[in-house]
C-alpha cells in the first residue's frame, strides 16, 4: 500500500512537471527577428502567444471594445494600465481573433503582442504608439522635419533628453524606431516601453536608460 502512494505521487508530481513546462513552452514564441536599439546594438525580444497590448483613443472606447472582446473571447483578462492602455491576457487560439476585431474599430490606435527580453524573460515589455529619440546635435531641422514626414509621426513633447514621437494609427512602433535609429540622425530611438517583472501586478514605465545594455 505505502509502495503504491509513493508511485501515485511520484506520477502526480511527474505529470505536473509535464504540465508546467507545456503551460511555459505554449506562453512564448521565440521571434529573434523582434528587437531595438541599446547603446547602438540590437537587443533582441521574445513575443508572448497569450497577451495583447492595446491602447484606445479614450475610457468610452476601451470600454466598449473589451466588453466586445470579452463576448467574442470568454475568459479573456484585463490589466488596464491607464484609462486607455491595456494588457489583455487571452486563450492563445483566441489571439488572433482579437487582433482582428480590434484593428477593425476605429478607436484603436494600436494592438501589439506582449514581449519579453530575450536575455532577462522575466521581464514584460510593453509599447503602444510613442516612440523616443534623441536627434543628434548634427540632424537639420529640414532632415527631422522629412523623417518625421516619411514615417508620418507627430511630435508629443521635447525635452533636452529626448523627442516623444507619435506614430501612425496601428502602425509599428518597434519597426518605425529602428528605422529611426538606422538613419543616423539619433543617438538613440526606441519604443516607449511600459515594464512588469513576473512578480510585479501592474506594468510601470521603464526608465528608459536603464534598458539600455
Amino acid at each position: 500500500m505505502k509502495n503504491r502512494h509513493t508511485i501515485l505521487c511520484m506520477l502526480a508530481i511527474f505529470i505536473l512537471i509535464i504540465w508546467g513546462c507545456k503551460k511555459e513552452d505554449n506562453r512564448r514564441v521565440r521571434n529573434d527577428d523582434r528587437y531595438y536599439y541599446g547603446s547602438g546594438e540590437k537587443i533582441y525580444l521574445n513575443s508572448l502567444n497569450n497577451k495583447l497590448a492595446v491602447k484606445y483613443k479614450d475610457k468610452v472606447s476601451a470600454d466598449k471594445s473589451a466588453s466586445d472582446i470579452a463576448s467574442v473571447a470568454p475568459g479573456s483578462e484585463f490589466l488596464w494600465y491607464n484609462e486607455q492602455t491595456a494588457v489583455i491576457t487571452l486563450n492563445p487560439g483566441d489571439v488572433n481573433k482579437v487582433m482582428t476585431l480590434v484593428t477593425k474599430d476605429k478607436n484603436a490606435l494600436t494592438t501589439n503582442p506582449v514581449y519579453i527580453l530575450a536575455s532577462e524573460p522575466h521581464t514584460e515589455m510593453v509599447f503602444t504608439d510613442e516612440i523616443l529619440v534623441k536627434f543628434k546635435p548634427t540632424a537639420s531641422s529640414a532632415e527631422i522635419k522629412k523623417i518625421n514626414n516619411l514615417y508620418g509621426t507627430q511630435v508629443t513633447k521635447e525635452t533636452d533628453i529626448y523627442t516623444l514621437l507619435t506614430v501612425p494609427r496601428l502602425t509599428d512602433a518597434l519597426e518605425i524606431a529602428n528605422k529611426y535609429q538606422e538613419s543616423g540622425l539619433v543617438t538613440y530611438s526606441h519604443p516607449d516601453f511600459y515594464a512588469k517583472i513576473s512578480f510585479g501586478s501592474t506594468y510601470t514605465p521603464s526608465a528608459f536608460l536603464s534598458l539600455w545594455k
